[in-house]
Order: structure tokens, then C-alpha cells, then sequence
């Protein structure tokens, strides 16, 4: 597990800037331009790398030659349950691991989306403010030069 913590973390160095919100109850977590991308990017890596750990699992769950005997029997099946069986097996924590994995991915993934449309929308009103004359003739150029398609 130290591998994992030690590649999120490269993964996400600079990502770290917490911001108190004004009513003191609660913080805001403020990430810089890219960071998004870098922490699904991480978040990839550690699926594709689960996704090995399960497949190495289910092949500790192969049948072992001990022997043909009772204890060698036993102690097959105890491996074998060890590796793919019930809900304390290494396949299933590694399962839920990886669904823990995809859901954090797709909560970045949301956040990177409503960010992105956020801006856009504050961006648009901006624009529009410009358009309809709020703005001093200097500041009105500088939006419409920063805005593509847009007319001088």
C-alpha cells in the first residue's frame, strides 16, 4: 500500500491548497489548472494496477498440487477460499478496492465537468455585461479579445 500512497502522491503534489470557506464551518478545496486531469491520470494507474493484483489473486486460487491426500486437500481449498472466496477474500477486498477507485475517478471527473460549466456560465455573463455596455470601453475591448469569435 505504500506504492499506492507514494504514486497518488506524486501523482497530486500542488493539489494541496485548502482554502477556510467565509462562514468558518467547512473548507473549500481549491485545485490548480490540471490538477484534475493528473488525479484521474493517478487514479487509472492504480485501477490498471488493481486490476493486475486481481488477476495474480485469481491465480493463487489454481489448484494446488500438495498431494492426494486429506490435509493437502484442505489446505488447497483453504487457499483457494483464501484467494477468491467469500467476503474476506483477497479477490473481494481488491474488488472493492477497485470500485472505490472508480467512484472516486468519477467524482473527480463530475467536479472537473461542473467546474468547467461553471466557468463557462460566469465567463458567458461576464461577456454579456461587456455586450450590453456595463463595462468602461478599455475593459470591454479586453473581453472581447479574450472571447473567440468575437468582434473588436
Amino acid at each position: 500500500m505504500s506504492e499506492t500512497r507514494a504514486s497518488l502522491s506524486a501523482s497530486t503534489r500542488g493539489e494541496k491548497h485548502v482554502q477556510k470557506a467565509p462562514d468558518n464551518k467547512g473548507f473549500d478545496l481549491v485545485l490548480e489548472p490540471g490538477a484534475g486531469e493528473r488525479l484521474a491520470s493517478a487514479l487509472d494507474e492504480q485501477i490498471e494496477k488493481t486490476d493486475e493484483w486481481m488477476r495474480r489473486a485469481q491465480g493463487m486460487a489454481e489448484p494446488i498440487p500438495f498431494g492426494a491426500n486429506v490435509v493437502a486437500e484442505a489446505m488447497a481449498a483453504k487457499f483457494r477460499g483464501r484467494a477468491e472466496g467469500g467476503p474476506e477474500s483477497l479477490t473481494d477486498a481488491l474488488r472493492k478496492y477497485r470500485d472505490a477507485l472508480r467512484q472516486a475517478k468519477e467524482a473527480v471527473q463530475d467536479a472537473m465537468r461542473d467546474y468547467a460549466q461553471t466557468q463557462q456560465e460566469r465567463a458567458e455573463s461576464f461577456r454579456q455585461v461587456a455586450r450590453d455596455g456595463g463595462l468602461d470601453d478599455t475593459t470591454a475591448r479586453r473581453v472581447r479579445r479574450a472571447t473567440p469569435g468575437a468582434q473588436s
